[in-house]
């Protein structure tokens, strides 16, 4: 491989080339001179079977309609028509579309042993799993080595229960799905983003109230959501800095609010407050 990129680095430097650009060479490097789709990764669901570059998802017809992702190809194919044009013959731009796609929705981030990024690498083998916000396996590094490793029983064990997180499953319900959609296209329909009830508990918070053992509900959208809990009198209300207007309504209604505990976020400002008449 150094072979056929070294004379097109030193020939562009002291350009640096973006890892995205480096791995789409490559991978054209591979298809071209490595017997193409037979350039395989074992993995195992049947006796002899390979899964090849072939078996990727390009999500072309989804990458056609996603401008931002078109202007990022575009950007990128004139980036690699300086860093290879000159030795080689790129591939025609559907078929670069498709490069395109497989490598942006089949790869990983490879992390070092403090779970920091330090690149990114196509496996073939490991893309085949497929997502759950609930996931029973990680991937893990050896350097750049990928290990799939369950965390979960699977049993009897079946490849195609085998389940990884693309994405940061902590994040709220909306965000995973908004996240997946952009990213992957699809949307998510694992048990994790069905349950309405585990999302509430994700956005709750321990009432004030010591006698009270019901959560206070706060809204994902910050949109002056009101939320009580059950056993008592606590509210939450949540109020957008920008709704300078609401927030004098709040100021000149015909309650009095005893402040009780005030938390700052740089875009919400969020006031717990027992509210009685007047």
């Amino acid at each position: 491989m150094h072979k056929f990129e070294c004379p097109n680095m030193k020939r562009i430097s002291p350009k640096i080339v973006p890892e995205s650009v480096g791995m789409m060479a490559r991978i054209i490097y591979k298809l071209k001179y490595c017997k193409g789709l037979a350039v395989k990764g074992f993995y195992g669901e049947k006796e002899n079977e390979y899964r090849t570059f072939g078996n990727l998802q390009s999500h072309y017809e989804e990458l056609q309609q996603d401008r931002k992702r078109l202007e990022d190809f575009l950007s990128l194919t004139h980036i690699l028509e300086d860093f290879m044009g000159h030795t080689e013959v790129l591939p025609p731009p559907t078929e670069l579309l498709t490069i395109y796609g497989k490598m942006l929705i089949n790869s990983f981030n490879i992390m070092d042993p403090n779970m920091n990024t330090i690149g990114s690498g196509l496996y073939l083998g490991a893309s085949r799993f497929d997502h759950s916000c609930v996931p029973n396996a990680v991937a893990t590094f050896s350097g750049t080595t990928i290990s799939i490793r369950l965390i979960k029983p699977v049993s009897p064990f079946d490849w195609s229960k085998v389940f990884v997180s693309y994405i940061d499953v902590l994040q709220p319900t909306s965000k995973r799905i908004s996240e997946l959609k952009k990213g992957y296209f699809f949307e998510c329909q694992c048990v994790f983003c069905l349950d309405r009830e585990q999302q509430e508990h994700m956005l709750s918070m321990s009432c004030p109230n010591q006698k009270c053992s019901e959560p206070i509900y706060i809204s994902e959208e910050y949109s002056s959501d009101v939320s009580i809990g059950n056993n008592c009198q606590f509210i939450i209300i949540i109020l957008e800095r920008e709704r300078e207007r609401e927030r004098e309504r709040e100021r000149d209604s015909p309650l009095t609010a005893k402040v009780l505990s005030r938390f700052y976020n740089p875009s919400v400002s969020s006031v717990l407050i027992n509210l009685t008449l007047q």
